[in-house]
């Protein structure tokens, strides 16, 4: 009984604290159809009250509220008004249909008025951080055409040197490769050029839109394959070896993509890396590869050509030589062999 008797006194002290807290306002640009809702953070399985909005946009709903509790109001939950509500507040809102969680007013809850201060505050300092961000993002601009200019007015001098690594490569290859040329042509001796035009020219190799550098190598049998000689179709270079599993695991998709497209015009130029001939040859044998492209690159003289540091690594080459893309397998292959060969 005395158990009893405690609970019912605790039950009662609750109900005596809560205290009703009413929320209401005008939502301008209303458009008379969505449902404002609200949710009371009580814990994770807070419940989604609906709240009238008339076709004024006002609105007005009061609950019973025991302690101070976190609220999302809200038409879309992406988009909503945060309020920290206490006992016997009176929450007035003003807040705009079309930009509800960013733009509105609050009065009536300390707490609330407060969280929307500490927002604003933020959001103004975001944005005078990204003005920030703009005005040096275009000073270094300013800056890096007029190296630029500076560069194009004067390809063959020495000074150049002291500026293009303030230029992107990747942003401006042709700014690099017209500088080489001049630099190269006029200083063919000196050890700073030469060493500039080593570096730029590494980092041009293989890149898409450049045409593929020849191989030429033996298959099962000793005859001379060269890559060349796929000239007029679409061709996948690959490195592998008969060690590798990813490369083994990858053999079915070619296989496929072989036998849906060589009809049409590709071929497959497979490079072997693998330590020995026999290795090779037993996989090759194994595999039952159907491409007569597979040769064997017993001293990896190609391998170190094409700076291959893992496999499989492949190249995709058109019609005419030129490099597609690099690394490209399995349902991307296909997509690449569906464009260029529908």
């Amino acid at each position: 009984m005395k158990h009893i008797l405690c609970t019912i006194f605790i039950a009662l002290s609750l109900c005596a604290c809560a205290q009703n807290v009413s929320i209401s306002g005008k939502v301008t640009n209303y458009s008379g159809t969505d449902s404002l809702k609200l949710i009371i953070l009580t814990d994770n399985n807070a419940k989604e009250t609906a709240i009238k909005v008339d076709a004024k946009g006002e609105f007005s709903y009061s609950q019973k509220l025991a302690k101070p509790e976190f609220a999302q109001l809200y038409f879309n939950r992406n988009n909503a008004i945060i309020l920290v509500l206490k006992p016997g507040e009176k929450v007035k809102l003003q807040a705009d249909y079309n930009t509800f969680g960013q733009n509105y007013t609050v009065s009536g809850s300390p707490e609330s008025e407060q969280w929307l201060k500490n927002v604003q505050q933020t959001q103004a300092h975001a944005q005078a951080v990204q003005a920030k961000q703009a005005e040096l993002a275009a000073l270094e601009q300013q800056r890096v055409s007029d190296i630029i200019s500076f560069i194009e007015k004067n390809p063959a001098s020495l000074t150049t040197l002291g500026l293009i690594n303030m230029v992107n490569i990747d942003e401006y290859p042709d700014v690099y490769e017209n500088l080489i040329k001049q630099l190269h042509a006029k200083y063919p001796d000196n050890f700073l050029v030469q060493d500039f035009y080593k570096q730029v020219a590494a980092r041009f190799f293989l890149k898409e839109g450049s045409e593929i550098p020849d191989i030429k190598l033996a298959d099962r049998n000793g005859k001379i394959i060269a890559l060349s000689s796929l000239r007029g179709k679409v061709v996948l270079l690959d490195f592998w070896a008969s060690w590798c599993g990813p490369c083994r695991a990858e053999i079915p998709n070619l296989k496929q993509a072989y036998t849906n497209y060589h009809a049409k015009g590709f071929d497959i130029y497979s490079v072997s890396i693998d330590r020995t001939k026999d290795a090779w040859l037993q996989a090759v044998n194994v595999l039952n590869l159907p491409w007569a492209g597979n040769v064997f690159d017993a001293t990896q003289e190609y391998a170190a050509q094409f700076g291959v540091s893992s496999i499989p690594f492949t190249i995709l080459i058109d019609q005419n030589g030129k490099i597609i893309a690099k690394n490209v397998r399995g349902a991307a292959l296909e997509q690449y062999l569906e464009q260029l060969l529908r």
